[in-house]
């Protein structure tokens, strides 16, 4: 496995000054968001071969894969006017991953809502049924272009659980639409109660297609979750690595939560010790 973090939660900083900073930590990978860990930020629109090009190479030199590209958007806003340009925005990035050494682009799955909270109907079948059109559509482009989108759910957008995952990767059958899988996203209590179960079924139906792993923690609070860092709450990491592990064994495994300096040095060392055992299990 590969470990990583998202790239803004050691910035905003120069590409230089991430690239350093994620391999003194000995981070192999990270999830780059141009607009938002970079200083000064580049977004689509102010795209240049050159410039994407020399931030490739200053990740390289320093051995760090741009595993991930964020590009976040709502592909079902409720503008149209706002969902056509967050679209061109994503096919744009689409076009230039190559450049950034990248073939994997990520986005979550929207909501009826324009700041992409909850709405009633994100679970509705006329929502899902939007939404697989502009990832039809989008995943021509990818097609295209060599790369694959990488789509996130979580429960409160419209791709929620393994069931909606499931249903959408079989209904688009296509290797350019991948996934970055994040348990926390789509478990609720009864998940977190059981979660060699949840864990099971997930990679049953989804395994092949996860291109990538977000890893962070939860904890159960008068029968909420809570987000926190990784290794300080309740996830079975052990189960959840170990199967990463028989599932692609360079799985790149992206830290969030962890833009605090002591909560990212803490989940570094708990997910290295985990790995480390994993390794020596392996060699016995």
């Amino acid at each position: 496995m590969q470990l990583g973090i998202r790239a803004h939660d050691l910035g905003p900083d120069s590409a230089k000054a991430l690239a350093h900073k994620a391999a003194e930590r000995g981070l192999q990978v990270v999830q780059l968001a141009p607009g938002k860990a970079l200083v000064p930020p580049l977004r689509p629109g102010q795209f240049d071969s050159g410039t994407i090009r020399e931030i490739a190479r200053t990740f390289a030199q320093s051995d760090v894969e741009i595993a991930v590209l964020g590009c976040y958007i709502n592909p079902i806003h409720p503008d149209p006017d706002i969902r056509r340009a967050e679209l061109a925005r994503f096919k744009e990035t689409l076009r230039h991953a190559a450049e950034f050494g990248c073939h994997l682009v990520a986005t979550e799955t929207g909501s009826r809502h324009a700041d992409c909270s909850f709405h009633p109907d994100n679970h509705s079948d006329a929502a899902f049924g939007e939404l697989l059109d502009v990832l039809g559509m989008l995943g021509e482009e990818a097609h295209a272009q060599g790369v694959s989108i990488g789509i996130e759910a979580a429960a409160e957008h419209v791709i929620h659980d393994v069931a909606s995952l499931h249903r959408a990767i079989t209904a688009l059958n296509t290797n350019a639409i991948k996934l970055v899988f994040d348990p926390v996203n789509i478990m609720g209590a009864p998940e977190l109660l059981n979660q060699e179960g949840f864990l099971d079924s997930a990679l049953a139906s989804l395994g092949p297609r996860i291109a990538a792993l977000h890893v962070k923690d939860v904890v159960l609070e008068d029968g909420k979750l809570r987000r926190v860092p990784p290794g300080q709450g309740l996830l079975d990491y052990t189960g959840l690595l170990l199967r990463m592990r028989e599932l692609k064994e360079d799985m790149p495994v992206i830290m969030e939560e962890t833009d605090q300096p002591a909560a990212r040095d803490a989940a570094l060392r708990y997910l290295r010790d985990h790995i480390h055992r994993y390794d020596q299990a392996l060699q016995h």
